[in-house]
């Protein structure tokens, strides 16, 4: 425990003493067991987990810590939603907010590359989304996702996750995820809209 909390002091002075142009380097071995499955460089090889680069770092810390309460049995809802994931929570649980934070800022001012050649037109649907998540698919809330050149697969997935907790289903599920907007929003999505959503976001340019 000891030396766990002389890493997290060092990680972050090393956060506050660093120029912003220089902090994506102070977090490498740290961040070594997420590349297998979010990649190197937070850009993820499998298509149904998120890439982390340049997603908000308040949400980023916000999902980390809703894996840890979930790791300790607690799945309650609350504002801030809830997140269920056997890994996620292995991995989150023995975290604290100093490691959290410095986890999340490091994907955070990671380039999120290029996004895709061809813009989809955006479906009548996603104009329900553009207040919180942006016209162009980057949210100005910190809390909430940018959802621009993100995995389609992964975007279905979550977009299921929410439309089952609105209708009440899933909360047993060794995979879950609630939250009270998205839920009420979810609720009432088809699969053709959780498709068409997917892959008009997923076209879309991150940055």
């Amino acid at each position: 425990m000891i030396a766990r909390l002389a890493v997290l002091l060092i990680v972050g002075l090393a956060w506050t003493a660093t120029p912003p142009g220089t902090q994506a380097r102070e977090l490498p071995k740290l961040a070594l067991p997420c590349a297998k499955c979010h990649g190197v460089d937070g850009i993820s090889p499998h298509t149904t987990v998120p890439n982390l680069a340049g997603q908000k770092w308040r949400y980023l810390a916000q999902q980390l810590k809703n894996f840890r309460t979930a790791a300790k049995g607690d799945f309650g809802k609350s504002g801030l939603g809830g997140r269920r994931h056997p890994k996620m929570e292995t991995m989150a649980e023995p975290m604290g907010d100093a490691e959290i934070e410095a986890f999340a800022i490091h994907y955070s001012i990671l380039s999120c590359g290029a996004g895709t050649s061809v813009v989809l037109p955006m479906p009548r649907v996603a104009t329900r989304c553009t207040v919180c998540h942006g016209h162009k698919g980057i949210s100005p809330l910190g809390r909430v996702p940018n959802l621009a050149g993100q995995k389609q697969s992964y975007l279905v997935k979550q977009l299921a996750f929410f439309r089952d907790a609105g209708r009440g289903l899933g909360y047993g599920d060794e995979e879950a995820r609630y939250h009270s907007m998205m839920d009420s929003q979810g609720q009432t999505l088809n699969d053709m809209n959780l498709y068409a959503l997917a892959r008009y976001y997923a076209s879309l340019p991150c940055r």
